[in-house]
């Protein structure tokens, strides 16, 4: 039987194989009867039993035979998830989107494509991999009909960095050889760690995974921030100063 898909979308039926000659007429008639030509051929865009009927005018025989055309315009089902983090952050260098949950699996082809993003593989496999947030658009195909259907998936992104403010402090003295910095965390909501570091390696007494560290050195402190979430850190100094000086006896 003939079928008509999403990429042939007419057929040309053809009786040349019937006798020919001057006395021979010919009419195409669909399954209502409809005469549709009176050639050895006709196109047709429609699915139903078509009919050839062949005449002999010199002695009003008749014969004919019938054409079967069926369709499939069945549209495949396009599928994208997401294989592991959800976006791109400073942890997440890559996503990996799949499109091996579309249907017929087997029967398809696949075309990957994206304006604002970007694909590091291959695209015309059924998973791939990306490396900048946009959105991306998956086309398969079915191989058999030429059907089509299409579905997008947006990778978004998150590298915002945390911040903080540290609070000028005290100066270490002989009344106040400890002394305390304290720093606020202005990132907003979210997971967050901390912890200070000194220049010289030394002089923390307490606090350094804390936003109030307690010191007894002069110095720069290092106050590192790194938002659990997105994996983006931050980091500020200050300078503690010491007045050790003893006076003459």
């Amino acid at each position: 039987a003939e079928i008509l898909t999403c990429s042939v979308q007419s057929i040309i039926l053809d009786a040349s194989s019937s006798e020919q000659g001057p006395t021979i007429d010919y009419e195409w008639q669909d399954s209502n009867g409809n005469t549709l030509s009176d050639q050895l051929q006709v196109e047709i865009t429609e699915p139903g039993d078509y009919t050839i009927i062949v005449y002999n005018t010199d002695n009003s025989c008749v014969a004919q035979d019938i054409v079967s055309v069926q369709q499939d315009i069945q549209d495949p089902i396009a599928v994208v998830d997401p294989v592991g983090p959800l976006e791109l952050n400073c942890d997440v260098a890559e996503v990996v989107l799949n499109g091996e949950n579309s249907t017929p699996f087997p029967e398809l082809s696949f075309d990957w494509t994206t304006v604002d993003g970007n694909i590091i593989t291959a695209t015309d496999i059924f998973e791939i991999e990306v490396d900048e947030p946009g959105l991306y658009t998956l086309t398969v195909v079915n191989q058999s009909n030429g059907c089509t259907d299409v579905q997008t998936y947006n990778i978004g992104q998150d590298i915002t960095p945390p911040s903080a403010f540290i609070n000028n402090p005290a100066i270490i003295n002989c009344y106040a050889p400890e002394v305390n910095i304290n720093a606020t965390n202005t990132s907003g909501n979210g997971n967050f760690d901390f912890l200070w570091t000194s220049s010289t390696g030394t002089g923390i007494v307490n606090g350094e995974t804390t936003l109030n560290l307690m010191v007894n050195q002069s110095g720069t402190y290092i106050l590192t921030i790194e938002n659990q979430d997105n994996g983006c850190d931050y980091s500020t100094d200050i300078i503690v100063l010491a007045d050790l000086e003893t006076p003459n006896a």
